[in-house]
């Protein structure tokens, strides 16, 4: 029987939303392994956001903001943990090294740079200038400031850190979108790369509020 994605309580997404402490087809090109990390940001990217068919009115609408940071929260652990167990087991082509490699890139929050190959502008916003946002008397309050500020952004993206194999041929990353505070979800997606192409293989949800 499948498991029912798990709902963030109320409680801690109201701090994940409004409490910031301190602390840019579904393929594209690769790059050199140094930047492989970036060619598999952008390809999760267009995969959870893909080119829309008919072009926008209005050119500013898409704007991404990311957090500088990549990280895991405590709440991504639980239904991420089972769901990579899963896929192991699956035998969808997960390594466990490509796991155990996510893990250990994910013990820290590490900088990303403005190197993601998106059609989209996008902005990099530091934990900082996340706290001066959402530092306003009121959740409600907070979002005004954020959308104020970015009025054309779907919301906040925050992004894992990559985890690769050992020959950077799959790859592991998480994609989270907080848009108020009881809006958001978080995919993890997996992804191999064929013919100096990344694509997707397998993308689950792990949280939604």
């Amino acid at each position: 029987m499948q498991q029912a994605k798990p709902l963030i309580p109320i409680a801690v997404f109201l701090t994940v939303a409004c409490g910031f402490s301190a602390a840019r087809t579904h393929a594209i090109p690769s790059v050199p392994a140094e930047d492989d990390e970036y060619a598999v940001y952008s390809a999760a990217i267009r995969v959870m956001n893909p080119e829309p068919k008919v072009k926008l009115l209005d050119a500013r609408l898409g704007v991404f903001v990311i957090e500088d940071l990549s990280q895991l929260h405590s709440y991504d652990m639980d239904y991420l943990q089972r769901t990579l167990k899963d896929w192991i087991e699956s035998k969808i082509g997960l390594a466990p090294s490509t796991v155990d490699d996510f893990w250990r890139q994910n013990a820290r929050p590490k900088q990303l740079r403005p190197q993601f190959d998106i059609s989209n502008r996008y902005a990099l916003v530091s934990p900082a200038d996340l706290k001066a946002i959402f530092s306003q008397p009121s959740c409600r309050d907070s979002w005004a400031s954020f959308n104020s500020r970015y009025p054309h952004a779907a919301g906040l993206t925050r992004l894992s850190a990559v985890g690769f194999d050992a020959e950077h041929r799959q790859a592991l990353v998480l994609i989270a979108l907080t848009c108020g505070s009881l809006c958001g979800s978080a995919d993890c997606l997996f992804l191999v790369k064929d013919n100096n192409y990344w694509s997707l293989v397998r993308k689950e949800s792990i949280w939604v509020s």
